[in-house]
């Protein structure tokens, strides 16, 4: 089938998927610049290192999480029972892996705003396969213009057969829309804006032939003594050994250092505030919309976190919804969340010892969040234990440390109590 539907076509038309294909690589006048003069696609849109970046981290995370399979028990009060995961799940179709498939979907929805799935069947309606389809070879359609009709969906422009299903997962969906909003299009002015900048830095590298400094002289000097006088300039201040050294010159000539135009200066900083928006556009910048934040060690985790919650959580739970619509009912999917918001050892060990203490997890559950194996006897609570309140310290108490810090260091005080100096003996 889907060879067929992807086959050669000859016409060429706004509704095949040839013209998209085009438009996608640039190579199509359909595609309009924007207001820096670069046309954005999807292939230039990877040259710039923060969407790269931004893409690989997200669809690798997504794609590298565990996944599992659960059945839902018929009373609803009962945990979901764990069971083995579909085999397209594990192996979608004969040429990629469960990760590639994966992480092609994410870069779909990441780029393109919208992932499409076929899903193969057999006769009795059982998923075999699964594959993706590139979003610029899916054109999405409404027959009629009421609203209540269902989309209908064409691939090269050739219509679906009869009984061929496809799965759409959109990204942002606004009301009433044949697809989500395509992210190359709607910020086309960003991703133009770094673009120029890029080629302007590398431009400037390449072609700005601008010297750190000329010798101006009163005199016509010939080639062969302009020669002679650079070279004795640059062998006696030339390099870091030479840096610094007082320099002469006779017959009233003058160095004069060449600086960059305020322009020219400002292009890491338009390079930064340009790498902050687009980090900004797929999540991995500050969820609230700062992009002055500076990172710290102590917010590294938070940032880790946040990036969790507000940027891959959306994506996975539309992915889970996908692919459990695939399932038999009773059946649900989940990309396992618990490994990216599980806090440092430190603090995992101390709220798993709390857990048991207080008996809301058994010694065998606790042992399992820390990915130890389970114990005989571990499937009971462990006996109730009241934490110990710290005895309040008596005025003795406080006497004797006074006693034992004035033992060990040379303390001097005011008149009015207060410290002044501290010398240890």
């Amino acid at each position: 089938m889907l060879a067929n539907l992807l086959g050669p076509r000859t016409k060429r038309t706004l509704t095949d998927g040839s013209l998209w294909a085009a438009w996608a690589r640039g190579d199509s006048d359909i595609l309009s610049p924007t207001m820096s003069g670069v046309k954005v696609t999807e292939s230039s849109a990877y040259q710039l290192l923060s969407v790269y970046s931004s893409v690989r981290l997200i669809s690798d995370a997504v794609a590298t999480l565990p996944v599992k399979q659960y059945r839902q028990p018929a009373d609803l009060g009962s945990m979901p029972t764990e069971i083995p995961l579909a085999p397209w799940m594990v192996k979608p179709n004969s040429d990629v892996d469960a990760i590639t498939f994966q992480s092609s979907i994410m870069a779909s929805l990441l780029l393109r705003g919208n992932a499409y799935i076929v899903p193969i069947k057999n006769d009795v309606g059982q998923v075999l396969e699964l594959w993706t389809l590139h979003p610029d070879y899916v054109n999405v359609r409404r027959p009629s213009p009421q609203l209540l009709v269902p989309r209908t969906y064409y691939i090269l422009g050739q219509h679906l057969p009869p009984g061929t299903q496809i799965i759409h997962i959109p990204g942002i969906f606004l009301p009433n829309a044949l697809t989500g909003l395509d992210p190359i299009t709607f910020a086309k002015e960003a991703f133009g804006k770094n673009l120029a900048a890029q080629a302007y830095g590398a431009k400037f590298f390449a072609q700005g032939a601008m010297p750190s400094g000329v010798i101006k002289s009163p005199a016509n000097v010939s080639k062969d003594q302009a020669k002679e006088l650079i070279e004795n300039w640059n062998s006696a201040h030339g390099g870091i050994r030479n840096a610094m050294r007082t320099g002469v010159l006779s017959n009233g000539a003058e160095y004069q250092p060449i600086q960059a135009t305020p322009d020219q200066a400002q292009f890491l900083q338009t390079q930064q505030y340009g790498d902050a928006e687009i980090e900004r556009l797929f999540g991995m910048g500050d969820p609230f919309g700062s992009s002055h934040a500076s990172m710290t060690y102590a917010n590294v985790e938070q940032r880790g976190i946040d990036v969790t919650r507000f940027t891959l959580m959306p994506w996975v739970y539309r992915m889970e919804q996908a692919f459990s619509a695939l399932l038999p009912r009773g059946q649900f999917i989940k990309w396992d969340m618990e490994s990216l918001l599980r806090p440092d050892m430190e603090t995992l060990y101390r709220t798993v010892a709390a857990g048991m203490r207080n008996q809301m997890i058994t010694q065998n559950e606790g042992r399992a969040l820390v990915g130890r194996g389970p114990v005989p006897g571990g499937d009971e609570f462990l006996p109730w234990q009241p934490i110990k309140q710290a005895a309040t310290p008596t005025v003795r108490d406080l006497e004797d440390d006074e006693y034992e810090q004035r033992r060990l260091f040379d303390v001097a005080r005011d008149e009015h109590g207060f410290i002044t100096t501290v010398g240890q003996r």
